[in-house]
């Protein structure tokens, strides 16, 4: 599970925000839409509304419209190729279900060098030594310098040669890595609060392709990881780094429209294959042979140095009436709130609006909450009315999804929770909770 701490975009079951990522429907043939010509016609218009039935589309400078059997679709290019994504509406009198449309994304170029075989094996070769190590998560990610900028400022405003970070490694002229300091646990890779480059990078240059490794455990997209892929690129993960065949599962992200496993032509537009290794079409898989690794063993020291322990938290202060934690357990009795004549009034609306709300306060308003979306899901019915058991290692790919959710939900959330800030509590909790929902659903079929 990939956790970028500088940004959190969440897929729900339930709900939507304003940047919300719809996935691809990779059941709906695409075919004869593929097929189609996209055009740039001799008077372009600024938007441009086209049919499904049309033999070819006009694009629009700023909007392509296709109005389909199914609903209004907006079709928007990316650098690697173009989005469809449903607006809304319904337009039977335009055909029947054959000429409807779906979401997706789909890679027709990529004007980026492919990642050398040599960087990839090499990530594959640190992520299965760590894994053999610690049983640890890590990450490295690619950039592509395509104005081939010789430095970057710093926070500082001071120009930094870029060769010179510590965690860069150039592969070709213009695609260099970045090994950023990173938290590393077993179930999940962060970056550090200490590492001063990986905004920078962003900022200058967008993430060109994600990678992080899931130890011994299966590759796959995890809630946590599809939450965290909002950005255009693409995203490719490690798993069961402690045998002797590895597998990488990939994504790809295009105007916030979600492709979960790429083919292998599209994996051949953004790398080099091992042509020993195998894609496995049933999976979307790239199976590898540790034996047949081609790695820079020089690179390892240096980012090794990039993973840091998480300071530890001896002290903090809340704010209200200069209460002091230590340690992480509250000084004071907080079963006995103040301004309160008893725990179970603690959410009563006749305290201050600020007022910060205390743990068993704060452990009670989630757990509402979290019963709440369940009672309340179709999925927890269907679920329940199935009774069906699910395969334990499954079971705890849920858990372990679960635990990173809401761990990131608290800290996505408010800082602190009191009756103003409770809103958003609720709603972060609702979108986990049916996110969880969706999952289990997902592993029962």
């Amino acid at each position: 599970m990939f956790i970028e701490g500088r940004q959190i975009m969440t897929t729900t079951f339930t709900t939507q925000s304003a940047t919300h990522t719809d996935k691809m429907d990779k059941t709906f043939d695409f075919s004869s839409f593929l097929a189609k010509e996209r055009k740039m016609s001799d008077k372009p218009e600024v938007s441009e509304t086209n049919t499904i039935k049309d033999e070819s589309f006009k694009k629009g400078l700023l909007k392509t419209i296709i109005m389909a059997g199914n609903g209004v679709f907006e079709v928007v290019d990316s650098k690697y190729g173009f989005s469809v994504k449903n607006q809304g509406g319904n337009y039977p009198g335009l055909g029947s279900a054959y000429d409807s449309l779906a979401t997706g994304c789909f890679v027709t170029e990529n004007p980026a060098p492919k990642l050398p075989r040599k960087a990839i094996e090499t990530v594959i070769e640190w992520y299965k030594r760590i894994t053999l190590k610690n049983g640890e998560e890590a990450q490295v990610n690619f950039y592509w310098n395509q104005y081939k900028k010789e430095t970057v400022k710093n926070d500082a405003g001071e120009d930094v040669v870029i060769k010179d970070i510590p965690g860069v490694h150039y592969w070709t002229e213009d695609l260099f890595s970045y090994t950023p300091k990173q938290y590393n646990h077993s179930a999940l890779t962060e970056v550090a609060d200490e590492d001063e480059w990986y905004d920078v990078f962003n900022r200058n240059f967008g993430m060109y392709v994600e990678t992080h490794s899931h130890n011994s455990m299966d590759a796959f997209a995890s809630g946590t990881d599809e939450a965290n892929s909002a950005n255009d690129g693409f995203q490719l993960v490690f798993g069961r780094l402690n045998t002797e065949t590895p597998i990488m599962y990939s994504w790809m992200t295009m105007n916030r429209v979600m492709r979960l496993g790429m083919t292998e032509e599209e994996l051949g537009k953004i790398m080099e294959f091992n042509p020993t290794c195998r894609y496995d079409l049933s999976q979307e898989k790239l199976v590898y042979q540790v034996n047949d690794l081609d790695y820079d063993e020089s690179l390892f020291e240096v980012w090794d140095a990039q993973v840091i322990q998480r300071p530890a938290r001896t002290t903090y202060t809340t704010y209200y009436e200069g209460t002091s934690y230590y340690d992480g357990y509250e000084a004071r009795d907080y079963t006995k709130p103040v301004g309160y004549t008893s725990y179970a009034h603690s959410r009563s609306r006749t305290r201050s609006d600020y007022t910060v709300y205390t743990r068993p306060e704060e452990r009670q308003a989630v757990e509402e909450a979290f019963d709440k979306t369940f009672d309340a899901s179709v999925i927890h019915q269907i679920l329940r009315g199935q009774n069906e058991s699910i395969e334990y290692n499954k079971v705890c790919e849920m858990l372990r999804s679960a635990f990173v959710a809401g761990y990131m939900s608290k800290k996505d959330g408010p800082y602190s929770v009191n009756n103003f800030t409770m809103p958003k509590l609720e709603e972060s909790v609702d979108l986990q909770a049916s996110g969880i929902l969706e999952e289990f659903y997902e592993l029962s079929e």
